[in-house]
């Protein structure tokens, strides 16, 4: 134990023992030790004897001499003496024996005029024992006879026929055993103990109204300090001093039972027993009284410990709970504030979602006291607490208007989370403008492809957030324009007026709708340009792999296929082979007349595909790149007289080309029909001179006539083929020089 708790509890003994310092209730009678010194003369005692009738005998011995006493120390002694015995013993009336052996008239005078004056109790007989002398029993029968109470002169015989011996002590020849100063150390005994313990009983009772007393602090400071007063209480009431003071009860009780034995083992014989034995239901009442009373008390400082323990619990969640109701109502006026503001950009929403964000988690930290609270409430109640109803009120109170502040602060984060989205996106649509509007754009056909995927996605992103935008703001509103009754949980904000808030998201939507739409204008404008870059980069690729293809393919096939054949079977293998390399050579043509047309996006739905390019001739297809020639140079993506000249180029040399294609089927061709039609001659020829030689003579005229027909139309016949062949080789010879 530190030195700190040593002086407290040194303190709390001394409160304790000043506390329970003997005091008071000196005004309730006469007490032995306010006239010790009279009871010590031995003017009167009480033997505890009783008369016949059972009243008490009050004797006043001889050679005591009273008369030195003054009048107001004998009428306290018969005040006293009067009150010893009990009250049923006492109502009975008392028997006086007044001894005049060895004394004078002047002698007993006071006492008996004392008896007549001041004795309180009622006399039902004064036995006066005659002196010794006659004149002085003369004297004292004369004067008798003026007392308010019955005398009776009697000899020492007399008194002992009159009251029974066992009731008298030895000096009247009896068999009571009495000594004066062990009664007056008993009666010391017995007074002090029963005021001592009506004094504890007292100081036990006013525990009692303290711990009993149904009222409570009103605040915490009162509880604890009221709580802490209560626990020093506990002191008092454990060491209160019960048992050293049962320890003397019971020690008087045995002494009064003559159950004590002194240190020789002599058992105590009580002077006086019959008057004390009345004194023992007190005193074990009064044992019984301290001992239930102490009992009572601790049972009492529990109820009220456990009462204080309670009520401090309670002052702690009133002052928990009106702190946070302060805290609630406080923030709330500020939540109020700008509640209605959502921003009027995505910068400014961002902020008020962050601040806002801030605001809610200051608000879960002190939502974590709430709980706190509302679980020592229900803890509070569930352990049966006595103001259980309105601990439960003030909890429910308190949840609901945390409640009513969460719903608020939810609906707030929903709002400027919507609106944070809704201000992003619309920004981003705007924003856009500038990248459709970049009028840098690629030279290379896979760049320009690149990024013509790129703007046809640009495209489906703007209009997806166009999309999201009117939907996002569309809920945006929704949420806004919803009134919320003044019933529901967050009706904390039943009267907010969101129709500035509401007019801004209209006007975000509308210039985002005109945003939306000038920017599809401009995108289709940039679309077209990149369509004619590409286009212009398309045809002169496809220009220069055709020239590039003449010029190593083409003319390379005619410059070296000049020859015809020298026999009708090879004249056809040239001729088929010139015509597989026709097909493909014309194929260039077409993809070069096919390309031009993809450049106008206009007319694409127009192109013819390659199987009608096949069937035009050179010419066509040489105007068909001169128009989409014109068509470029008029986008301004090019310079016109370089395309015009590089369109020309080209035509030229198709013509050039297709030329000397045409030139060299037709060679082949002549060629092809000369050795079919000599071949066919010449069997011709083989098969008339076989015929010629032919013995066989015709029959008759007509016969003859006949054959002579036949012969002139084979020999015309035969005259116009080889004219004609011959005629087809001279033409086949010109086209070879």
């Amino acid at each position: 134990m530190s030195s700190g708790d040593q002086g407290a509890e040194g303190g709390a003994e001394k409160d304790v023992e000043y506390y329970y310092r003997p005091g008071g209730r000196r005004n309730d009678g006469l007490k032995a030790a306010d006239i010790v010194h009279v009871l010590r003369e031995r003017v009167a005692y009480l033997s505890g004897g009783r008369d016949r009738r059972g009243g008490p005998i009050l004797t006043f011995p001889s050679h005591t001499h009273p008369e030195r006493l003054k009048h107001e120390d004998l009428r306290r002694l018969m005040t006293y003496l009067a009150s010893v015995p009990s009250d049923e013993v006492r109502d009975k009336g008392f028997t006086m024996i007044l001894d005049m052996r060895g004394t004078k008239w002047e002698t007993v005078k006071p006492v008996l005029k004392a008896l007549q004056e001041c004795f309180p109790g009622n006399i039902n007989m004064a036995f006066i024992i005659k002196p010794e002398k006659f004149w002085e029993k003369q004297r004292t029968s004369l004067g008798s006879s003026k007392y308010n109470f019955e005398t009776n002169m009697i000899s020492l015989d007399s008194l002992n026929k009159a009251i029974e011996p066992t009731q008298l002590t030895r000096e009247f020849d009896g068999t009571l055993e009495y000594d004066h100063e062990q009664w007056i150390q008993l009666r010391l005994m017995l007074e002090e103990f029963i005021w001592k313990a009506l004094d504890l009983l007292d100081k036990l009772g006013a525990l009692g109204e303290i711990l009993t007393n149904p009222e409570l602090p009103d605040d915490l400071n009162g509880a604890q300090m009221v709580l802490e007063e209560h626990n020093q209480l506990k002191k008092r009431v454990t060491m209160a001093p019960v048992e050293q003071l049962a320890m003397e009860g019971h020690h008087i009780l045995q002494r009064i039972t003559g159950e004590y034995c002194g240190s020789g083992g002599r058992r105590y014989v009580i002077s006086g027993n019959a008057d004390f034995q009345s004194a023992v239901p007190q005193i074990s009442q009064l044992l019984d009284n301290l001992q239930s009373t102490k009992q009572h008390l601790n049972q009492l400082w529990s109820v009220k410990k456990m009462r204080l323990e309670q009520c401090f619990q309670l002052r702690i969640f009133e002052e928990d709970v009106e702190k946070m109701f302060e805290w609630i109502s406080h923030n709330r006026d500020l939540f109020l504030v700008n509640y209605t503001e959502i921003g009027t950009c995505h910068q400014m929403a961002v902020e008020l979602e962050s601040e806002h964000c801030q605001f809610a988690t200051s608000a879960e930290n002190v939502y974590v006291n709430i709980e706190r609270i509302l679980g020592m409430a229900q803890r509070m109640c569930d352990s049966g607490h006595y103001a259980s109803n309105t601990i439960r009120m003030e909890g429910g109170k308190l949840e609901r208007e945390w409640k009513s502040l969460a719903a608020a602060l939810e609906d707030r984060s929903t709002v400027l989370r919507m609106s944070v989205v809704f201000h992003k996106k619309a920004e981003q649509v705007i924003v856009w403008q500038n990248t459709c509007e970049s009028i840098k754009i690629p030279s290379g056909i896979e760049e320009l492809e690149d990024a013509l995927q790129q703007h046809q996605t640009l495209i489906e992103t703007i209009s997806q957030t166009y999309a999201e935008v009117c939907g996002d703001g569309k809920a945006l509103l929704d949420t806004l324009q919803t009134p919320v009754t003044s019933s529901s949980a967050n009706s904390i904000t039943a009267k907010a007026d969101y129709s500035e808030a509401a007019g801004h998201v209209l006007d975000v939507v509308h210039e985002v709708l005109a945003h939306q739409r000038h920017l599809e204008q401009i995108w289709h404008g940039k679309k077209v340009k990149l369509h004619q870059r590409l286009g212009l980069r398309l045809f002169q690729q496809d220009v220069k792999q055709v020239i590039d293809w003449l010029n190593n393919h083409g003319d390379v096939f005619l410059k070296k296929n000049t020859s015809i054949g020298k026999s009708l079977q090879r004249a056809k293998a040239l001729q088929k082979s010139h015509e597989h390399f026709e097909s493909v050579a014309r194929s260039f043509c077409v993809s070069a007349a096919s390309h031009t047309r993809v450049f106008d996006m206009d007319k694409m739905a127009d192109s013819t595909d390659c199987t009608e390019c096949r069937n035009d001739n050179t010419i066509t297809n040489a105007e068909k790149l001169l128009a989409a020639a014109d068509e470029l140079a008029q986008t301004g993506e090019c310079d016109a007289t370089e395309i015009y000249s590089e369109a020309r180029e080209l035509e030229q040399r198709m013509h050039q080309f297709l030329s000397s294609l045409q030139r060299r089927r037709n060679v082949l061709d002549m060629t092809v029909i000369f050795y079919s039609h000599v071949h066919e001659l010449t069997n011709w020829l083989e098969n008339l001179h076989t015929e010629l030689q032919s013995t066989e003579l015709a029959n008759s005229v007509e016969g003859a006539e006949q054959l002579m027909a036949q012969f002139n139309q084979q020999r015309e016949t035969t005259v116009e083929a080889a004219i004609n062949t011959v005629g087809e080789g001279e033409t086949l010879l010109e086209q070879l020089r």
